[in-house]
């Protein structure tokens, strides 16, 4: 039995009556989907699909287009319909790709991913790059490649990788040994590295 570290605490109502003892269940997009083209700080990406091109789930539709940029995935398979301005949450109209669902979530196919301890820090950074790994804060979206590229003056951290983890990372505190604390094991690296 685990030992009580402090007494008390606050313990808010979780409102999950209606849904604890509910069996999960698959729920997958319908309809016409929305990609924005501008999703964080840093510059838009560039759509390399045009209206009408079939795509897959997986399929990059947009291109970095800048060092603070990051890749676009389609999450589903269908047809794009349109490239044009959308209203955002932040109420500002965005360029977007609107992709047509055909429902059939048909996969590109994926490239297997070479151990993480066999690449080079370089080919580290390019694949988390490549792969459009960001992660959130307050307002702001962080691209792990912008801060593992910062990073690399000395070794890349292990916890950079580690897209599960929240931000800890971003302190980059180092052990005696010089490498950063581990986050978690080399199954993280699959995520980052696809």
């Amino acid at each position: 039995m685990a030992k009580l570290t402090f007494v008390g605490g606050i313990h808010p109502y979780d409102g999950k009556d209606m849904s604890k003892d509910k069996p999960i269940k698959a729920v997958l997009p319908k309809g016409d989907l929305v990609y924005p083209l501008s999703q964080h700080i840093g510059a838009p990406a560039t759509p390399i699909v045009a209206k009408g091109d079939r795509v897959l789930t997986g399929q990059k539709i947009a291109e970095a287009s800048g060092f603070v940029s990051a890749p676009i995935y389609a999450t589903v398979s269908g047809t794009v319909k349109a490239i044009e301005p959308r209203r955002v949450v932040t109420g500002d109209n965005v360029m977007s790709i609107i992709i047509e669902n055909d429902g059939e979530y048909e996969e590109v196919e994926y490239s297997p991913v070479e151990s993480a301890d066999r690449l080079s820090k370089e080919e580290i950074i390019e694949r988390v790059k490549e792969a459009g790994v960001v992660g959130m804060r307050r307002r702001f979206s962080y691209l792990y490649q912008a801060f593992a590229e910062r990073a690399g003056k000395n070794r890349l951290c292990h916890r950079q990788l580690c897209g599960v983890r929240a931000l800890p990372h971003f302190g980059l505190q180092e052990n005696a040994g010089g490498a950063g604390e581990a986050g978690g094991g080399n199954e993280n690296h699959a995520a980052a590295l696809r």
